[in-house]
């Protein structure tokens, strides 16, 4: 593992020789969180990586797509609110061509007229299909109550209205602005030769800007409500705890937080709240970075009538998880199935990238698989328990409710 860095965006590499295959992978240090000037919640970001797949000065969109297939590559990308990421995995022996197009579109996009209306259509679509669907309506409003005065409480993919209004300059802006910056980085991983390495070398542009800000988030917002009614099949309530994840401790106590919640039958929420109170039909989580901080979302479907004692149970818990008086053997086993499931997604060579591009970006440095995995295994009981009670601030948790009307 290592890191080229002088005056030319970071080459951050992972080695792992003889495997046969690469992930090639670029990290974009800007999401809709970057989004400023009048386009703050337009979905800027998002669209923009729409329009990077649409063709450069020698590749066509349909060029870009056939010579991926050719060879035997799979070529996506998506948008969240601190990154934008473009990835390519493919056989070792084609990672020099994998590279050469994956640079090109991505640092070399056209951003002409052609297909800017047609893609725009496409993500007006999308932006109707998550209006109506309501685990992302709900999330969408609890985020706007959890961040009332950052860029991350619009959604990613952006606000209609404002959506409507995006230009070409706009996005060759933001482009020009983010896509050259110390936050950005490509990442090698799985096979790398030393033509892929030299070639890797010269086709890495040179950075123009840090743009690390200082967290934006404060610690000050309060608790809030959202309570949501209409015409949705089933209810549904969420959680939202931000939390300041600075290091890469922090983020495996709140992994191991989140595997012991809701990770399998004997996690927590589910033994309490699914099979011993049947007070919910599924419980679920996550937790990814916003910015200036990261979020643990709990999400469940129930009976509209459980809606109200589901969040007192999981707020009442996680107070008794703060004290030390519900810690057992389901943060024992919580922490050995995270081990397992990070083991797991680092044998892949695209989950092994995925997990060092999210170290870098996160923290700025390349992290040791074995170091993380001997930290994990030596948390107790009574670092998770420091853990929650020093980040996981019940009083300052945003609640929200989803359910029909006609009831």
């Amino acid at each position: 593992m290592g890191i080229a860095e002088q005056d030319t965006v970071p080459v951050v590499e992972v080695n792992r020789p003889g495997v046969g295959v690469v992930s090639l992978q670029i990290w974009i240090g800007a999401g809709s969180c970057a989004e400023k000037d009048g386009w703050v919640g337009s979905g800027l970001a998002h669209f923009l990586e729409h329009m990077v797949f649409k063709g450069t000065e020698s590749r066509s969109a349909a060029m870009i797509n056939r010579q991926a297939e050719l060879l035997g590559g799979y070529l996506n990308a998506y948008t969240s609110y601190d990154r934008t990421v473009y990835h390519i995995e493919l056989p070792a022996e084609n990672a020099v061509e994998g590279l050469d197009l994956l640079a090109d579109f991505v640092w070399h996009p056209a951003l002409s007229d052609h297909g800017f209306e047609s893609e725009r259509e496409v993500i007006l679509r999308e932006i109707a299909m998550t209006r109506d669907d309501p685990e992302n309506h709900l999330f969408e409003e609890m985020m706007r109550a959890a961040f009332p005065s950052d860029t991350c409480r619009y959604p990613v993919i952006g606000l209609e209205p404002s959506f409507l209004n995006l230009d070409l300059h706009a996005l060759r802006s933001f482009h020009r602005e983010n896509y050259f910056s110390g936050e950005c980085f490509l990442l090698l991983a799985g096979d790398i030769s030393e033509e892929l390495r030299l070639r890797a070398k010269f086709l890495v542009p040179r950075k123009n800007k840090s743009l690390r800000d200082p967290a934006r988030w404060s610690g000050e917002q309060g608790a809030a409500q959202v309570r949501l009614t209409g015409s949705w099949e089933g209810s549904r309530g969420s959680l939202i705890f931000p939390l300041k994840i600075d290091t890469p401790r922090t983020a495996l106590q709140a992994e191991v937080l989140l595997e012991s919640l809701v990770g399998g039958e004997s996690s927590l929420l589910n033994r309490v709240l699914r099979l011993e109170n049947s007070l919910v039909h599924q419980v679920d989580g996550f937790i990814f970075p916003v910015g200036g901080c990261s979020v643990l979302v709990l999400s469940w479907t129930a009976d509209r009538e459980n809606l109200g004692k589901v969040e007192k149970t999981i707020l009442a818990e996680f107070e008794q998880i703060a004290r030390g008086d519900s810690i057992d053997d389901w943060f024992t086993d919580g922490r050995d199935r995270l081990a397992f499931r990070m083991m797991s997604r680092i044998e892949s060579i695209d989950g092994l990238a995925e997990w060092i591009g999210d170290g870098y970006r996160l923290f700025g440095e390349v992290l040791d698989s074995s170091v993380e995995m001997e930290e994990l295994r030596s948390l107790k009981q009574e670092d998770f328990r420091n853990f929650v009670g020093g980040v996981v601030n019940t009083a300052k948790a945003v609640v929200g409710q989803l359910s029909s009307a006609d009831r």
